[in-house]
């Protein structure tokens, strides 16, 4: 029995993927009882919904590619309401539609729903609400969807030894999260025996530390926006900004937006170590705000190293408008090399972080 891909299409749903941007910000995975895998370099996906105990939604649809690739379908809803004995020998599944495998990949849709009720259970089947996944090998690659949900319900005898699949979708960017199985059993009324299962294929023998650092990165259209400007907010949601307007010493004739003599924007902060932005403001502030908290193993700061521009720096850590961490005293990057970073350990989750810079 099937009810693969009968839910929501691509970026529909209560937990829709995001789309894949011209930025080389891959497309997300649909959420349903886990969240849905980011795609590369992609910083936020939706929430997971749905009830446990009692699920009955289908699960959304993944992102869609940039070039025309829709996302995978979420899984369907299936109930079994049977007043005897259900022997599941074959299989049911309400599974998430995998994204697309081609150059402009696309989210998977995550797992439905399956809710079983019956007096006894028997079989050696298999029940899967498994969330899409995304097999294209072109970067950027797009994140896998969430698994479903299920819920069995049973009062007599429970001689079922098949198996309860709601793994997200594999990604080479992000898996989706593992939804959830649920499974209570009623015989003794007063005291029912509940059990919860969440599983993503994780076996006994593998890590037992997830590895979640990796760099953070804000690269976008730096393009489509004027020289002038004092804030951006980068494809994955992060708002940069200072308190500096940056200055250009002659404008492009046709164009007041774009700088002739030089490229002072704000945005040269996320394209390479040898990029600059600069003002004529001596102790300008330069802020990262997190759509969400994040922990932060370290940062790197890469000081603009000329001998008429040596600039001392400050960097400040808050998380909740709360300062965390500091780098304090004032960093001296005199005589420093292009390209060479000074770096500061921080390992806390934090939601901004604001550089004080002053000219010496």
């Amino acid at each position: 029995m099937s009810a693969d891909f009968r839910g929501p299409r691509a970026q529909q749903g209560p937990g829709a993927g995001l789309r894949r941007t011209s930025y080389n910000t891959g497309a997300g995975g649909g959420c349903h009882g886990g969240r849905g895998g980011r795609g590369s370099a992609g910083l936020q996906t939706s929430y997971s919904y749905d009830s446990i105990y009692e699920p009955t939604q289908y699960g959304s649809g993944g992102g869609n590619g940039l070039h025309g690739s829709l996302g995978g379908r979420g899984g369907g809803r299936i109930g079994f309401e049977i007043s005897e004995m259900l022997r599941l020998e074959g299989l049911v599944h309400a599974n998430g539609e995998p994204g697309s495998g081609n150059s402009d990949g696309s989210g998977g849709g995550a797992g439905g729903s399956i809710v079983i009720r019956a007096l006894n259970f028997d079989g050696e089947g298999t029940v899967s609400v498994n969330g899409g996944s995304c097999s294209s090998s072109h970067s950027p690659h797009a994140g896998g969807g969430a698994g479903g949900r299920i819920a069995v319900y049973y009062n007599g005898n429970y001689t079922f030894i098949g198996s309860f699949q709601s793994y997200g979708g594999t990604s080479q960017s992000e898996w989706g999260g593992a939804g959830t199985v649920y499974t209570e059993n009623n015989r003794n009324a007063s005291r029912p025996y509940r059990t919860l299962r969440i599983d993503n294929r994780v076996s006994a023998n593998g890590p037992s530390r997830l590895q979640e650092i990796q760099e953070l990165k804000l690269a976008g259209n730096t393009a489509d926006y004027p020289y002038y400007m004092t804030s951006y907010r980068a494809p994955n949601g992060i708002v940069l900004s200072t308190t500096g307007t940056p200055y250009c010493f002659r404008t492009v004739s046709h164009d007041s937006g774009r700088c002739a003599t030089d490229n002072p924007k704000l945005t040269n902060l996320f394209l390479t170590t040898s990029d600059h932005y600069y003002t004529q403001d001596s102790n300008p502030v330069v802020t990262y705000l997190f759509p969400l908290p994040l922990y932060l193993e370290y940062l790197l700061v890469y000081p603009h190293c000329h001998s008429g521009f040596w600039t001392r720096y400050d960097v400040r850590i808050y998380l909740s408008g709360a300062e965390v961490a500091a780098s304090s005293p004032w960093i001296n990057p005199t005589n420093c090399l292009q390209g060479q970073p000074g770096r500061m350990d921080v390992g806390l989750t934090v939601d901004k972080v604001s550089e004080f810079l002053k000219i010496n």
